[in-house]
């Protein structure tokens, strides 16, 4: 028995399943330039599936502003929308981008981890390059901010 509120019950009412396995992600294939959804060549939307689909959630989710869209929830989309207008050192801005990035794309059970490959600002525009690592091995994404 279960000792401790609010527990009652036979400890194997309350075992947690071990099997951690998630299926095989898919996704709509989309162009990392143009942000646009990749058809196949009977104009139907192309499907990609392990680390190509796993890389369209992390440029979605980045591109998406976090608490600006009702239909997700809280836990999805990046907060580096926040750095801008703000005249911060350089150094912090690309530290605190990469931050917001980290933060937004670990919540995927698939992303186990993010590399920062480096930050550069182009104008008033800032890229960000990262590397994911999955357990369906890593890839870049370029130019993610």
């Amino acid at each position: 028995m279960i000792d401790g509120f609010p527990f009652a019950g036979v400890p194997e009412d309350y075992n947690i399943s071990e099997d951690t396995d998630l299926p095989v992600p898919v996704e709509a294939g989309i162009d990392f330039e143009t942000g646009e959804v990749l058809l196949d060549e009977l104009g139907q939307v192309k499907l990609v599936e392990g680390i190509e689909a796993i890389k369209v959630w992390c440029y979605l989710a980045i591109k998406t502003q976090r608490y600006a869209h009702q239909i997700f929830t809280e836990e999805y989309g990046s907060q580096h929308e926040e750095l801008i207008g703000y005249e911060y050192t350089k150094e912090l801005t690309e530290t605190e981008a990469y931050r917001y990035i980290n933060e937004c794309l670990m919540k995927s059970p698939y992303v186990l981890g993010v590399k920062n490959l480096g930050v550069h600002r182009t104008g008033d525009k800032l890229n960000i390059n990262i590397e994911i690592e999955t357990s369906y091995g890593t890839d870049r994404l370029k130019g993610v901010a």
